[in-house]
């Protein structure tokens, strides 16, 4: 959007009973705090968003009702439309933007879209993780690749946004398994993707695969390297990553909730530093000219800390390689996770 308004979602988290089919690495329990038997009631959930709601200028900012944790569209029709009723009461009373939500792509099809119809829908995410046909399957996902490519096809006949969710280091997953779904989420050009690390959790099948020494998750730092490598992908085709990791939370970091595997509370900030440093030391010499001890760089101010990196190793590193300290220059008209060479200020 034109404007500096940001983009705020009352995010409400709907019962595991819509995902009846639990994949490898699932335990919403985990990542939602709800249980999976639970089901909340419309008064429940209306309180929560008006908690939620007076926490927010909706004057300053772009706000959506948006409901995740499980797959909305295998909720229990009748539930769905509750949901969709109160949701639509808040998005009229506040000229909210919107009511987005998460679900499988097998459970899209042309009479669930009808469904929607009349509702003020704004986008439909789609828990992708892979366009592996092996890494779908050794992750016990349910659904086939084809199924991604039919319930793709189908909302883009909707006026609603598609976002795409993608998973790395699944079972059988590997950098260049995870380059080619990138490639292949671009040539679909969702309006958005958000990337989450495979973590073994507690209480899941994957658990026990990392038990019995029949999967090993990736390391942090093969995590970021791989991840830095999928997001320049996704930058350079201009789709937003709308999330890089899980969302830090109390129950992620209750002790033994995490059995092993990547967890970083600010692996965003990890990745897109990583992204950075990737770009500064494939740079040529012939990209800046002069004897000159000092190369100025042009980056957007929100770039800043991930340029920078940890106790600003990216400079250091181009310090090291190129023999020439860097001064950023923060300028609001650069585009975002891009950076240009200033030949004389």
């Amino acid at each position: 959007m034109s404007d500096n308004k940001k983009e705020k979602k009352v995010s409400i988290f709907v019962p595991h009973l819509g995902c009846p089919h639990d994949c490898a690495y699932c335990n919403q329990e985990k990542i939602t705090g709800l249980k999976k038997s639970v089901v909340r009631s419309i008064a429940e959930i209306e309180q929560e968003i008006k908690k939620q709601l007076e926490s927010i200028d909706c004057n300053q900012n772009h706000v959506g009702i948006a409901f995740f944790g499980g797959s909305f569209t295998g909720l229990p029709h009748d539930y769905q439309i509750q949901l969709l009723e109160l949701g639509t009461k808040y998005v009229n009373h506040y000229s909210l933007q919107g009511i987005r939500f998460s679900t499988r792509p097998d459970y899209i099809n042309a009479d669930v879209l009808k469904n929607l119809q009349g509702y003020p829908i704004e986008a439909i995410e789609l828990g992708v993780q892979s366009l592996d046909s092996q890494v779908l399957q050794c992750s016990n996902r349910g659904h086939s690749v084809q199924d991604v490519y039919q319930a793709v096809s189908l909302i883009r006949e909707t006026p609603y946004l598609l976002g795409i969710q993608l998973m790395v280091g699944l079972p059988f997953d590997s950098l260049e398994i995870s380059i080619k779904t990138a490639q292949e989420v671009i040539r679909l050009a969702p309006d958005f993707v958000r990337i989450y690390p495979t973590l073994v959790l507690q209480g899941t099948e994957l658990e026990q695969l990392y038990q019995k020494g029949l999967y090993t998750p990736w390391s942090l730092q093969d995590t970021i390297e791989n991840t830095a490598k999928m997001v320049r992908l996704f930058y350079q085709s201009n789709i937003p990553i709308i999330r890089l990791g899980l969302q830090a939370s109390e129950e992620l970091q209750e002790t033994g909730a995490v059995i092993a595997g990547p967890y970083h509370p600010n692996i965003r900030q990890l990745i897109e530093s990583q992204y950075f440093l990737d770009l500064l030391l494939e740079l040529s010499t012939d990209s800046f000219s002069g004897n000159d001890d000092l190369i100025y760089i042009s980056i957007h101010p929100s770039d800043e800390t991930a340029f920078r990196g940890q106790g600003n190793q990216n400079l250091q590193s181009f310090m090291d390689k190129f023999r020439k300290k860097i001064i950023l220059v923060k300028d609001s008209t650069q585009r975002k996770k891009t950076f240009s060479i200033i030949e004389s200020l």
